[in-house]
C-alpha cells in the first residue's frame, strides 16, 4: 500500500525540496507527483529505532531488474568467473558476460573456486557480452 503523504516536522518555508523527486504544491497541504519513474514510487510507513528512521520505498506495480545478478547468471550458464592467466594472479579474476543483459557483482560477494576464495571489493555491472578484468 502505498502512503499518501508523510507529514513534515519543518515549516511549510523550510520544506522547500523533496528528497526523492522534485514536487509542485499546488495548494497547501497537496503535492503533485511527478511522471516518469518517481510516478508510481511508493513510501511505505517509516520504521523507527532510536533516533534513525527509515522510509521504505517500493515502486506499485513491480518490473524485472534490468541487470542478472552474478550468481544466477553462473547458474544459468552466462557468466564465467576465471583466473586471468594459468599462474594467477590473487588480486585479479577475469569474468565473461554471455548473456545479453549486464551483470551485477555486489561489493562483499564471495567468489569461491579458481586457485582461492576472494572477496569483491567494490560493486561491478560487466556490460552484456564483454570480458571484465576485476580486482578483489
Amino acid at each position: 500500500m502505498c502512503a499518501k503523504r508523510v507529514p513534515s516536522k519543518r515549516s511549510k518555508t523550510q520544506a522547500r525540496t523533496n528528497t526523492v523527486a522534485e514536487t509542485v504544491r499546488d495548494k497547501p497541504g497537496t503535492v503533485t507527483r511527478p511522471n516518469g519513474l518517481f510516478a508510481e514510487l511508493c513510501i511505505g510507513k517509516p520504521l523507527y529505532h532510536h533516533n534513525l528512521t527509515v522510509f521504505p520505498l517500493s515502486w506499485a506495480h513491480p518490473h524485472e531488474a534490468p541487470y542478472t545478478l552474478l550468481g544466477t547468471a553462473i547458474e544459468a550458464g552466462e557468466a564465467v568467473v576465471e583466473e586471468v592467466n594459468e599462474a594467477g594472479s590473487v588480486p585479479n579474476l577475469a569474468v565473461t558476460n554471455k548473456a545479453d543483459r549486464p551483470i551485477l557483482i555486489p561489493e562483499g560477494e564471495i567468489l569461491i573456486g579458481a586457485k582461492q576464495n576472494r572477496v569483491v571489493n567494490v560493486t561491478v555491472l560487466v556490460a552484456a557480452g564483454t570480458k571484465f578484468l576485476m580486482l578483489c
